[in-house]
């Protein structure tokens, strides 16, 4: 999730963890759908609330702290990140995956949902 590898979390880098490791269909993952949910209010609040620097990000420690104070369940986000973590894709190719689901993401929710995946399909196996 550091993409700039960095060693701290951003707010869109934090952003987007939340997003993978929160089921959409929670009341929280249909809040993080919202334009613009988890702004810099937000994100300087839960900085505070966990000692991190919002101008730097959060760091390992700062992540462990939230899940001390219960925001999460590390036990499940750390099994829903797993595969994630494997994958080290160097950003050239990042930036040519993210631009190949956003051509199916035709709603823009980050979500590929079972309509848009029907549309894909076809195009990636010449049917």
């Amino acid at each position: 999730f550091d993409d700039d590898s960095n060693g701290y979390l951003n707010r869109k880098e934090l952003f987007h963890y939340f997003v993978v490791t929160t089921p959409p269909d929670s009341e929280m993952g249909r809040a993080y759908k919202k334009k613009d949910y988890f702004n810099l209010v937000r994100y300087r609040e839960f900085c505070k609330k966990v000692g991190a620097d919002p101008l730097m990000g959060l760091t390992l420690e700062n992540i462990q702290r939230a899940y001390s104070q219960h925001y999460g369940y590390a036990h499940k986000d750390w099994v829903v990140t797993a595969g994630m973590r494997s994958m080290k894709i160097p950003a050239r190719e990042r930036q040519h995956i993210k631009e190949a689901f956003a051509a199916f993401d035709l709603d823009n929710n980050g979500f590929i949902n079972w309509p848009e995946m029907q549309k894909m399909v076809p195009s990636m196996t010449g049917q």
